[in-house]
């Protein structure tokens, strides 16, 4: 085996994320990945930290009720804007620009939560994480000419 862990049972990603599964990759470990179908819907009153902690949940449950003698990683990330909205994901090359722009040169917060479980053992963690960030501004920006870098219109 050349991972860097040896895993006692099978891992799944709960995920759709190109860039997670890289980064999970990158430890070397072994793994499948099961993409959740879970609605992302805010509920009503839901402040962002329970918002990401419940989806991080959701997903990894979603996934794990599938694989119960599996190890299940599901992780959601929201971003708050300096306004107090949260941004959502902006599904076009043209909205994802204007969040950006709306962002640059200001700090903001983003919000991850982690969920690691495994159903037969009855093992269930959700942790979140919280980063303030501060956007460089937009002058000469690669990625926002077409053709140019990695889409920020395309799910962490």
């Amino acid at each position: 085996r050349s991972g860097l862990v040896r895993q006692q049972a099978p891992l799944v990603l709960a995920s759709g994320s190109p860039r997670r599964r890289q980064l999970l990759a990158g430890l070397g470990l072994e793994f499948t990945v099961v993409p959740p179908d879970v609605d992302e819907s805010r509920q009503a009153g839901e402040v962002p930290a329970a918002y990401v902690r419940r989806l991080a949940a959701a997903k990894a449950g979603q996934v794990a009720a599938r694989s119960p003698d599996s190890w299940v990683l599901a992780a959601d990330t929201t971003v708050l804007h300096p306004d107090g909205s949260l941004l959502e994901k902006p599904g076009t090359a043209a909205r994802a620009r204007e969040m950006l722009v709306s962002l640059a040169g200001r700090w903001h917060r983003v919000l991850t939560a982690y969920a690691f479980c495994h159903r037969r053992l009855g093992h269930e963690r959700v942790r979140l994480d919280e980063a303030r960030v501060r956007l460089a501004g937009m002058n000469g920006c690669g990625w926002m000419r077409p053709g140019c870098g990695w889409p920020p219109w395309m799910p962490a």
